[in-house]
C-alpha cells in the first residue's frame, strides 16, 4: 500500500512539477501528501523528489534570499522582521508576486538551522517574527513587544509600567536591552511629551501619508 501511494505521489509530482515549483498552494499540497506518507522530500539532494522536481534547489534559493533580506534590513530592525514583510521583500526580489507562502519560509528556515546565524521563528501575539540575530528574547522582551503590538507598534515606559504593573527598574531594563540590540528605536516627541519606543520589526510606514501601523501577519 505504501509503495502504491509513493508511486501515485511520484506521478502527481511529475504531472504538476511546474505548478509545485511556482505556486504555493501546490507546494503545500505536495508537502501534505509527503507528510501523510512520512516522506521528507528535502532530506537528501539525491532523493527521487530532487530528481523529479528539483525542489531542493527551490528551497536553497529561498534560503539565500531570506539571509539576504535579513542581513540588509538588520541595521533597520535589529534583526527581527515580520513574516509578511519578509515575504513581500523576497517576492520583490523574485519579481513574482504571491509566489511564496508562510509555509515556504518556515520550511526553508527549518533547513537553515545548521547555520551559525541561528535563524528562528518567534510567534508573538498575532505576529510571526523571523529572528536573525543570536541574542535571545526573554519573557520580559516578549511581553513588551506584545504590549507594543496592542498599542500600534510602540510603548511608553510610563504607560507600560502602569498597565503591566511592572516596577520602573524592570521596564527600564527590558526597554534598554531592546534599544541596545537595535530592536526598538526612540521617538522623543511622542504624545503628551512621553518618549515612545517603537518596535521596528513589527511596524510599517505608509510612504504617502506617513502613517505607522502594525504589519498584518499572513500565517
Amino acid at each position: 500500500m505504501i509503495d502504491s501511494f509513493q508511486t501515485a505521489l511520484a506521478k502527481f509530482a511529475q504531472e504538476h512539477k511546474n505548478e509545485i515549483l511556482k505556486k504555493p498552494e501546490y507546494r503545500n499540497k505536495f508537502h501534505e501528501l509527503c507528510a501523510s506518507a512520512n516522506i521528507d522530500p528535502l532530506l537528501s539532494s539525491s532523493s527521487i523528489w530532487e530528481k523529479i522536481l528539483g525542489i531542493g534547489d527551490f528551497y536553497y534559493e529561498l534560503s539565500v534570499q531570506i539571509v539576504d533580506v535579513c542581513i540588509t534590513t538588520r541595521s533597520q530592525n535589529g534583526g527581527i522582521i515580520e513574516l509578511s514583510d519578509l515575504i513581500t521583500r523576497i517576492e520583490a526580489i523574485r519579481r513574482q508576486p504571491k509566489s511564496i507562502s508562510p509555509d515556504d519560509i518556515k520550511r526553508a528556515i527549518e533547513k537553515m538551522k545548521i547555520l551559525k546565524g541561528k535563524y528562528s521563528i518567534q510567534k508573538i501575539g498575532q505576529q510571526t517574527l523571523i529572528q536573525s540575530v543570536p541574542s535571545e528574547f526573554n519573557n520580559d522582551h516578549l511581553r513588551l513587544i506584545q504590549y507594543a503590538q496592542s498599542k500600534g507598534g510602540y510603548f511608553t515606559k510610563v504607560l507600560a509600567a502602569t498597565e503591566m504593573r511592572w516596577a520602573s527598574q524592570r521596564i527600564d531594563k527590558a526597554s534598554d536591552e531592546l534599544l541596545r540590540d537595535g530592536i526598538a528605536m526612540i521617538d522623543e516627541q511622542g504624545a503628551d511629551g512621553l518618549t515612545m519606543f517603537w518596535i521596528i520589526g513589527i511596524i510599517q510606514v505608509d510612504t504617502t501619508t506617513g502613517r505607522i501601523s502594525v504589519v498584518q501577519d499572513r500565517s
